[in-house]
Formats: structure tokens, sequence, C-alpha cells
């Protein structure tokens, strides 16, 4: 099988998308042996840059070819496979496989014309999408429901193929590194962690108003938010003398956040899946999510939950954590429990399937699409 890859953004997108898109590409390789690809990147740098990415592991080497996108709409392919939630550019001829990770774009709009032009770009991306895709992989039946809703989108050619979180290693690492690496970061325990960009979507203003009333009983208590800093920022990122705030950091010092923290938050209301939830879950750390979106679906019963509008829940949640030792064991070995069953393995044989599925459906109707 020839799998076309749409991967324009393979070699710099560092979010859950990307590392998605990286531990599923050797993956599938491995799982069969008849597979080659061909990626289809942006530029000449990123030609060569995916070049070098490609001889580096031998599950891809002397299985890949490298393209500029502007030859994809014109390919020939098994498959075309789009992992970055949208059908773009549309390939006049062969089955396309789209992997949605979430419907952000169209679900989720702040006021104003600017955004309303770009919203309106957005939902013609997506309409495209339902329109050509002979399967659409959501990583959740949070998101297979969202796109019924938003798009009326055929349930029958939709597939939730769950993400998997055991492409890091947890095993063997020292504790003295650990502890070395969050002192480097100059962050001082105890700590709360969470991780995401100032999006309003990430409701980190509950989180924040929690805060307020933890500390006052656990006055040495901070908080670690790692994520993309927003260029206006607001007065708790500039006043609050218990936060502590990261963009993007190493892989392996936010393996070290997630080993120290006291509890880790996602207090978000719109996710997709929430990969975050199991790093942490994976890493020892007690989660407390909000009961929102695909959170309570992906958290499982390896999680606390809490209403995304009620601070004073949360602050009540992480007071137990932080204060019953006993409570804050359980929920440790119950969120390692529950991620174990979250494989890459599982979600490339899904993902195989799918394209065996859109290839044999394709052979039967031959359907060439106009530019």
């Amino acid at each position: 099988m020839h799998v076309a890859v749409e991967a324009t953004r393979l070699l710099r997108e560092q979010r859950g998308i990307g590392r998605y898109v990286r531990a599923m590409l050797p993956r599938m390789a491995a799982l069969r042996a008849t597979l080659r690809y061909t990626l289809y990147v942006k530029n000449q740098r990123d030609m060569r840059d995916a070049q070098e990415m490609i001889a580096a592991d031998p599950a891809l080497a002397a299985r890949c070819d490298v393209q500029p996108v502007r030859r994809m709409q014109h390919a020939t392919a098994d498959v075309f496979w789009f992992p970055w939630n949208v059908v773009r550019p549309i390939p006049r001829h062969g089955p396309i496989v789209v992997t949605v990770h979430d419907a952000v774009p169209i679900a989720l709009t702040p006021p104003g014309w600017r955004t309303w032009r770009k919203r309106r770009r957005w939902w013609g991306l997506y309409r495209d999408t339902a329109k050509h895709a002979a399967i659409m992989l959501a990583d959740s039946t949070f998101t297979a429901n969202e796109l019924v809703r938003l798009l009326d989108a055929p349930r029958d050619r939709i597939r939730v193929v769950l993400l998997g979180a055991d492409d890091r290693t947890v095993e063997g690492k020292s504790e003295l590194d650990t502890d070395a690496a969050v002192a480097r970061l100059g962050v001082k325990t105890p700590y709360l962690l969470a991780v995401g960009a100032d999006e309003p979507r990430k409701n980190f203003g509950v989180l924040y108003r929690a805060m307020e009333r933890v500390t006052a009983s656990h006055p040495g208590l901070r908080l670690v938010r790692v994520g993309p800093v927003a260029h206006r920022v607001n007065d708790f990122t500039t006043l609050a003398p218990w936060l502590h705030r990261f963009g993007f950091i190493a892989d392996e010092d936010l393996d070290a956040l997630y080993r120290r923290a006291s509890v880790f938050v996602c207090p978000s209301t719109y996710e997709g899946f929430g990969l975050t939830v199991l790093e942490a879950m994976q890493r020892g750390a007690p989660v407390i999510c909000a009961r929102a979106s695909s959170l309570p679906e992906v958290a499982g019963n390896g999680a606390v939950f809490f209403s995304p509008d009620d601070d004073a829940a949360l602050a009540a949640e992480l007071q137990r954590l932080l204060d019953d030792p006993a409570h804050r064991d359980t929920m440790i070995a119950a969120g390692r429990a529950h991620v174990a069953n979250f494989r890459w393995h599982n979600t490339a044989l899904a993902t195989l399937a799918a394209f065996d599925d859109a290839s044999a459906m394709f052979a039967s109707t031959r359907v060439e699409r106009t530019a």
C-alpha cells in the first residue's frame, strides 16, 4: 500500500497533533512490511529536514519519499491521509482518510469581524473535508458527535480511534535527575501543574480562582503553567505570587514537572481528546479534570472531576488531594491503571484498517474530483 501523507506540519508542530503523526508513521510501517509513504511537505528546506528524519528512523528508512505539497493534488496513491483536521489540497483521484482531532475552529469563535471571516474560511475547509473524505477518524466519541452535529457528517463514515500515550519512556528515570531538572527550571515544590495555551476554552480562570482559595491554607503552594503565552497577558500572569509561567519547554523538562507535581489540573471546557491528561497519569500525578467535552471519556475513572465553572468545587477537590495521602495514592494508582489502555499500537492498527476500507470503497466507485 502506498500512502500519500499531507506532512506540511510534521517537522514544526510540537503539540499533540505533531506527536500523533510522528508516533503513527513508524508504527504503521512496522505493522505492515509492504507499506510505503510519500510525505508532502512545504518547501525545499522541509524536504531536506524530512529526509534526515527518515534516514534516522530504521522503520522509515527506504520506505519514504518526500515531495513538495504542490504536487499532492495531482499525485497517485492507494490512500491519501490528512492527519491535521482538514483535507487540503484536495487530490484529484484516490481515497481520502482524514484524522479530525477537534472542531475548535468552527465550534468556538470569539466575536468580531476578523474572527467571523476566519471562521467562515474554516467552515469551508471542514465542509469540504466531510464531503470528500471516504473515512473520517475522530480522536473521541465527543469529536465524532461534533462532526455530526456541526457538519451533518454521515456517522457511518466516522471511526472513533483513540490516541496512545506510550511513546515516551517512563521507566528508568533517575529521581536525582528529575529533581535536578525541576530545580534548574526554578520551580519549588509543592506545585500544581497545568498545560495549555492562553485560549478561553482552556478555562484557566476557574483554576486561578481556586488557587486563591487553596493558597489561603497552603501558602507555599504554586501553580506551574506550561504552554504558549499570549501577547496580551492578564493580571494574574503578572501579579499572582503563586503563578509560575513557561512557554514551550523540552520534553524532558515537562516530564520532570509531571513527576513532581502534587496534582495535575485540566480545567478545559473543550478538548477533542486531552492527551496531557494521560501524560500526567502515566507519570504518577493525580489528575483533576473539568467534566466537559471529551475529558470524562478519555480520563474515565483515572481522574477526579469538577464542574468547569465551579471554582469552589475545584478548590475542595484540590484540598482533598493535598491533605489526604490515601486518597492521593488511590488516584495515582487509578490513573496508571487507566492510561495503560491507551497504546499507539492500537491506534496504528485501527488506522491501517481505515486505510484498507477506504481503498476498497474507492475501488468500487472510482470517483474523480474536480479541482
